[in-house]
């Protein structure tokens, strides 16, 4: 499309173009021949009324119709764009709107919303008719978690949860990390990366961000995460740096690293086992992990809780039976031995390679007590 045709089009009608554009590459022809069949429209309208009186057909007579008195009311003006994007005024006393997402979907609420920050709030704006429908203070955000999107067939598409007013309620949305986004920048239209929208997000709200990385975490099946449930919810466990999260559906529970005091292995069976987490005040046990995750979940427990946090196991001092010794192919009665871990060490070493050597960590122990 030449930049005549486009200087005739408003911003938002140019951020339209730019964005069908992008998703259809097809589609720009069909922009340039609408605007020439609305051009040769305008223009048969234009000879029409040109044409002398004379050769026009005359109009039937009609009888006058009584003038009604009606109410005067101001011309509404069109805010609304296909995009789903509404212009809205300044409101009395607010901040300007620093970053604006169109059209994101939202996990918490359930719909598709519009996304705006000032310097000190945050508001969910309703894309159909620009009301705002929830307002935060960017002083009330606890933490801003983004962790990749599971059960997707896009690995790209990530989640970013807002925890406000502490960790009772939250915003969660989904975002793409595979092609930059057009989003509103101080007014102006602009191409942003995931982390770059990211970074802004954060640098607007009060609350520190929080992401995974392969580096603390990576489960067997090379994930950030293992799938487990939560009493009846299924769900993921993220293990991170600043503690763990269960998400991306409702419950959605933060644990911080710092308020841990005991993890402990239960309900271990052959396929699958449990991990209990307890705090000074509460415990959380999450359940239907997957056998093969045991070897990284323990490593986490091991090197990135602190010593000061006690891992176990069993629970309540379960006696651990040996695999070999174990006649029935019973589920119920299993626990891990000395040899299971030994199993477990070597599953770390094939996962992590020379970040961790469980011997040499020994002996490096047992020379300190000496």
């Amino acid at each position: 499309m030449d930049s005549e045709m486009m200087k005739r089009l408003d911003l938002d009608e140019q951020l339209i173009v730019r964005k069908v554009v992008d998703e259809h590459p097809t589609a720009l022809r069909g922009f340039e021949i609408l605007l020439r069949l609305f051009d040769a429209k305008l223009q048969s309208l234009e000879n029409k009324e040109n044409v002398e009186p004379s050769m026009k057909r005359p109009r039937r007579a009609s009888k006058p119709s009584p003038i009604k008195e009606t109410k005067s009311s101001a011309p509404k003006e069109a805010s609304q764009t296909v995009s789903g994007w509404i212009k809205e005024e300044p409101r009395a006393g607010a901040d300007p709107e620093v970053l604006g997402i169109p059209s994101l979907a939202f996990g918490l609420p359930r719909k598709k919303l519009n996304l705006s920050i000032s310097k000190s709030s945050l508001r969910l704006v309703n894309p159909s008719d620009g009301a705002t429908e929830k307002e935060i203070l960017n002083s009330s955000v606890t933490r801003i978690i983004a962790v990749p999107t599971p059960e997707t067939s896009k690995k790209s598409m990530n989640t970013i949860v807002i925890q406000f007013n502490g960790s009772s309620d939250a915003f969660t949305f989904s975002i793409g990390s595979d092609k930059p986004s057009l989003v509103h920048l101080n007014s102006d239209v602009v191409y942003q990366s995931y982390q770059q929208i990211l970074a802004k997000i954060s640098e607007l709200l009060a609350g520190p961000l929080i992401e995974p990385d392969d580096k603390t975490f990576s489960s067997y099946k090379k994930n950030l995460f293992v799938e487990c449930h939560y009493k009846a919810k299924s769900g993921c466990l993220y293990f991170m740096d600043a503690g763990i999260f269960f998400g991306c559906k409702k419950p959605l529970i933060f644990i911080p690293r710092g308020d841990i005091k005991s993890t402990d292995f239960v309900n271990i069976n052959k396929r699958t086992f449990s991990i209990l987490f307890t705090t000074s005040s509460e415990s959380w046990e999450f359940s239907i992990i997957d056998a093969s995750e045991m070897a990284a979940v323990t490593y986490y427990t091991t090197h990135f809780l602190g010593k000061n946090v006690k891992t176990n196991p069993t629970k309540n001092g379960q006696k651990p039976q040996s695999l070999e010794s174990d006649s029935e192919e019973s589920d119920d009665d299993f626990a891990p031995n000395e040899r299971d871990f030994e199993v477990i060490r070597e599953d770390l070493v094939e996962i992590y390679g020379d970040q961790v050597d469980p011997e040499e960590d020994e002996d490096k122990d047992e020379e300190g007590d000496e």
